[in-house]
């Protein structure tokens, strides 16, 4: 089992209460890393970006070049392999992603040592193809304001993890799986859902706290 694998049955795990069934789920997708590497306009799957991503105020470079729709290329830190969300205010953000050899050495230097500031800034977008207006259009994920939280704690582990070997499923450029876990920060965000080209709703991330600014 390749690790892009492992990580989306951790993310699937995470789903999982103890009876046993997944509840509440409202954005759950697997994320075709091929097409967000090498885009066809005759492959009609989901795919999505990690735009830009910061961590303890160390912001990743985004140094993949990834084709969009429109003909035009743009530079991004990761092409995600997949994205989860329960929907609630509180709730984390769990994002799977292909990384570049130097953000992935980034990332193993500070799952060594301590990180001391675990805050959060990202934007992020998925993608999902529309059969009645036959377009792409951007289902979840980030519009121009990034987002700030902190790495989600599981015990003493924080839930950010990357891969010790190359990914096998695109082979160049280079890139490794990489799987973070984000809480948000004590503020109201906005996040905007999509289930078509012409229908979407924006939800709530987060929640404004007694004295915090």
């Amino acid at each position: 089992m390749t690790f892009a694998r492992k990580l989306t049955h951790l993310l699937a795990g995470l789903m999982l209460l103890g009876s046993g069934f997944v509840h509440a789920v409202d954005f759950a997708r697997s994320l075709d890393v091929y097409q967000g590497f090498n885009f066809k306009k005759d492959k009609q799957v989901n795919y999505g970006y990690l735009s830009s991503l910061a961590i303890g105020g160390q912001p990743l470079v985004a140094d993949i070049s990834v084709p969009l729709p429109n003909g035009t290329s743009m530079k991004v830190v990761g092409v995600l392999t997949s994205v989860q969300w329960h929907t609630g205010v509180t709730d984390p953000i769990y994002l799977g992603a292909q990384i570049s050899t130097s953000n992935k050495q980034v990332i193993a230097r500070m799952m060594v040592s301590p990180l001391r500031d675990t805050s959060v800034n990202f934007q992020f977008q998925t993608f999902e193809y529309d059969p009645k207006a036959k377009k792409y259009y951007q289902s979840f994920g980030t519009i121009g304001t990034a987002l700030t939280g902190l790495i989600q704690k599981q015990g003493q582990d924080l839930r950010l993890v990357v891969a010790s070997q190359p990914s096998t499923e695109v082979q160049s450029p280079l890139n490794w799986s990489f799987m973070l876990g984000v809480v948000p920060a004590p503020r109201v965000q906005a996040l905007p859902i999509a289930t078509s080209a012409a229908a979407s709703v924006v939800k709530q991330w987060g929640v404004t706290m007694a004295g915090s600014k």
